[in-house]
This record gives C-alpha cells, structure tokens and sequence, in this order.
C-alpha cells in the first residue's frame, strides 16, 4: 500500500472537535484493521479528541481566532498523526502523571494520549510552531478497495 494522507486546517474552535474526529474516524474506517476492531478506531477516536482539546485549552488558551492543522499519515504499519500550532508551548515530560486513585477534574489529557499510541515526541521551534507528532503501530494495514483489486 501506498502511504496516504489528509489534512485539515481548523478555527481553535470547540465546535471543530467533533467534525474533526468525525472526519479521521471515517478515513481510518476505511482501512484494515480499523475497520474491523472497533475498541482500535475508539482508541484512536479519544487520541485525536484530547490532542485537540489540548491543543484549544493550553496552548492557544481558548483563543477562537487562531488556526491548528491536523494531519494524519496512513503507512504499511503505523498510523501518524500530527498538531501544528502556534501558541503557548510546553514539554511533556514535566506533565504529572496524575493520581489515578483520587483524580482531579482535568489533567488526565496527555496521560491518556500515551496510553493509546506507541510513539509521543513534541518539538517547539523558534519561529513558535509547535508539533505534536503521535504514532500508532498498526500491522498490516490495508486500504478496503485494495482486497478488490487483488
């Protein structure tokens, strides 16, 4: 398979998070594995939306007037997905794992990322562009029009 892609750029809106994960979900049901294993699109699903919402809250402080491209790359066997923003930055190591037995409100976003995906790397670069590059190891993926052509 050759590797495929889309991108979207978004308003840091709230009301963009739903068409967002909406708009992955439907380009990875498309793909094998994904559409045969619901709790893999869900986990994906939760990544994407706690990526956004982290993006929206932290590093643009609810700012409604600023731009997040979202990409997600489809290879042989991983899935990359990818938030560029401009605002606030921050280094993920130094996010507290939160306390599981007595748990705030809030603070779970990038503990639950990590739980979901087998790569995690964030890179600030002096022009304020920030990325959160997030990779899902996924075996043997097959785009769902490849079976018909073999």
């Amino acid at each position: 398979m050759k590797d495929v892609s889309i991108s979207v750029e978004v308003d840091t809106n709230r009301l963009v998070i739903r068409p967002v994960v909406a708009l992955v979900r439907e380009f990875l049901l498309q793909l094998k594995p994904f559409s045969e294993n619901d709790r893999l699109i869900n986990s994906i699903e939760l990544v994407i939306n706690e990526a956004l919402v982290n993006v929206l809250k932290h590093a643009y402080r609810s700012d409604d007037n600023k731009k997040v491209l979202i990409q997600t790359l489809v290879a042989k066997d991983e899935v990359v997905f990818c938030f560029v923003d401009w605002g606030l930055s921050f280094d993920p190591e130094e996010v507290p794992t939160p306390n599981l037995e007595n748990p705030a409100e809030g603070g779970l976003g990038l503990w639950l990322i990590r739980q979901f995906v087998d790569e995690l790397d964030y890179k600030s670069g002096p022009d304020g562009k920030n990325i959160l590059r997030l990779v899902k190891k996924v075996p043997n993926i097959l785009i769902a029009e490849d079976e018909d052509q073999d």
